[in-house]
């Protein structure tokens, strides 16, 4: 479903490839090719709305900015194509889970407002967003920062938390069904109403697919009727994969190809398709898209407290058992996904071909594996030893990497040319504690925290050590305290970045943006994470629009 209320035109539609076979057209056309519901009514009056002017188009109807006359207010609005209208089973459902969506009342969740019948036409009406949905933002501008990744699919997660809570599950989950406003916030559209589609099998056997290919979880390819909020967990991770290295882990020829992928291949690492990441990011991706369900999250608080951690530069708290693929689950999930074949939109070849033309005259060529991975190199807590080896008591540090590595970036720089004044914080060794009861670890870390009030990041590591090592009876307890200990560490950062900015705003009311510049370059070390950096950026960034700092600033 590529109808969603933007701003920009993304995700049309338009007729079927003419040089596909005249069955597979047949197959994957979405709706009759009729003039009555595709007429463009921009600038016409629809009930109370008056239409300003067509943003979308996708496999549901034609979206349009819209004001409401009598509120003055702007929306979206979504008209219904005819096929859909004539099904009385199909405006039944939509009406009752078009009422569930409107009960949804979250910054992060597209808001429904009404939904009705006027000129003979059924639609839908939602909030208007003033933005872009994430997949034409990548296509345009390429793959987002590590960090401003992790923040979109945090809000998207805190949305789709508050949608389950009520019972509502998206089932189709991808880059384009996630809008950004202009303002950052990131709003997930269409939920709930993916299910409609799902239920009704005339609508779905007449083309209108549920779940990208790109995206879809297995067990969503083998009984979509009877998945549960983790396929959108999983549809998360591999839209997170997309959004931080501008590629889509599976590709092919067919959705069918794309489709078997997911259930049968793994899913490839950053560098894999030239983008090396950090490994605490691969760690949570590859959670979050096991290919069982019961591997992943198996709630959306477990996926945002690691979304927190690694957001903070640690591993996440349980890595994925790569086990083989079971033979029924492959033979299951491509004969259910012949069904789901049948519902996917023609638009997945054009969009296909589109994307990589895009991307091969954007990128030009492939980055090479050696730069991709010193310009992503992990720094702040990450620059201690993975989170494989950094459970083992006996290795405190990544054999893999030096202790100090003389090519690593000097100065962090974001894609906007922010640069920061200070290096990456230096290596250090953690202390490991040793296993045993948890009375016993705990009272070791408290003694540990007590001695080093100062080493911020390292005391976070040695309560994350006890919790993993702590059974599942005792593991809430520790939780709790490292919750309190994460918490306390983002005051005093939040606290300190304050200080400084208010240093830097002195030394700008002085004439002196050097100066002004060069305050960051002290900052404690021991409160670098990925996140306070990222922070600090953003008072830089909005130092620069108001051209009180040079672009980019120098040191």
């Amino acid at each position: 479903m590529n109808d969603k209320p933007v701003t920009s035109d993304s995700g049309s539609a338009g007729e079927p490839p003419q040089d596909l076979p005249e069955r597979t057209r047949k197959m994957e056309a979405p709706f009759p090719n009729t003039s009555s519901w595709k007429q463009d009514l921009s600038g016409s009056t629809f009930g109370n709305y008056q239409l300003v002017r067509k943003i979308a188009e996708g496999g549901m109807g034609i979206v349009y900015e819209a004001v409401q006359l009598k509120l003055d207010r702007k929306v979206a609005l979504k008209i219904l194509t005819d096929q859909l209208a004539a099904q009385p089973e199909f405006l039944r459902r939509f009406e009752r889970e078009a009422k569930s969506a409107a009960a949804l009342n979250h910054p992060n969740i597209v808001q429904v407002h009404d939904f009705g019948e006027a000129n003979g036409r059924h639609y839908l009406i939602m909030e208007y967003v003033d933005g872009e949905d994430l997949s034409v933002y990548v296509e345009q501008h390429g793959k987002l920062p590590v960090e401003e990744a992790l923040n979109v699919i945090e809000q998207a997660a805190q949305g789709l938390k508050s949608a389950y809570e009520k019972s509502i599950i998206h089932r189709d989950i991808k880059p384009a069904n996630l809008m950004r406003a202009r303002d950052g916030r990131v709003k997930v559209s269409d939920l709930g109403l993916a299910k409609v589609l799902t239920e009704v099998s005339d609508a779905t056997l007449s083309g209108i697919g549920i779940g990208s290919p790109y995206y879809i979880a297995p067990e969503q390819a083998d009984n979509a009727r009877h998945v549960d909020h983790r396929v959108d967990i999983y549809s998360l991770g591999i839209t997170l994969f997309f959004l931080v290295t501008g590629k889509r882990p599976y590709d092919g020829e067919t959705p069918f190809s794309i489709i078997l992928a997911h259930v049968n291949k793994p899913l490839p690492s950053g560098i894999d398709l030239g983008t090396a990441l950090p490994k605490e990011v691969e760690g949570l991706i590859q959670r979050m898209a096991a290919k069982k369900p019961e591997d992943r999250y198996q709630d959306y608080d477990s996926l945002l407290a690691d979304l927190q951690r690694v957001r903070s530069g640690f591993a996440p708290l349980l890595k994925v058992r790569r086990a083989p693929i079971s033979r029924t689950l492959l033979l299951g999930s491509a004969i259910g996904a012949l069904g789901i074949i049948a519902g996917l939109s023609f638009v997945f070849v054009a969009h296909n071909k589109s994307l990589e033309k895009k991307k091969s005259k954007r990128d030009g060529q492939a980055e090479p594996a050696q730069n991709a991975i010193q310009k992503n190199r992990r720094f702040g807590p990450g620059s201690g030893p993975d989170g494989a080896n950094f459970r083992n008591p006996a290795t405190l540090r990544d054999p893999q990497r030096p202790p100090f590595e003389p090519g690593r970036m000097a100065k962090p720089m974001d894609r906007d040319g922010i640069q920061l004044p200070m290096g990456p914080p230096p290596d250090r060794d953690f202390y490991s504690i040793p296993e045993g009861p948890v009375d016993m670890m705990l009272a070791k870390a408290d003694e540990y925290s007590a001695q080093h009030k100062e080493n911020f990041l390292a005391i976070i590591d040695v309560y994350e050590q006890v919790r993993d090592k702590a059974g599942a009876a005792e593991r809430p307890r520790v939780e709790s305290k490292l919750s309190s200990v994460i918490e306390a560490q983002q005051k005093i950062s939040a606290r300190t970045i304050q200080e400084y900015e208010t240093k830097m705003q002195a030394r700008l009311q002085a004439g002196k943006p050097g100066e002004a510049y060069r305050v960051w370059k002290d900052f404690p070390a021991n409160l670098r994470t990925r996140e306070v950096d990222e922070q600090i950026r953003t008072i830089l960034r909005k130092a620069i629009s108001e051209k009180l700092l040079s672009s980019p600033p120098q040191p």
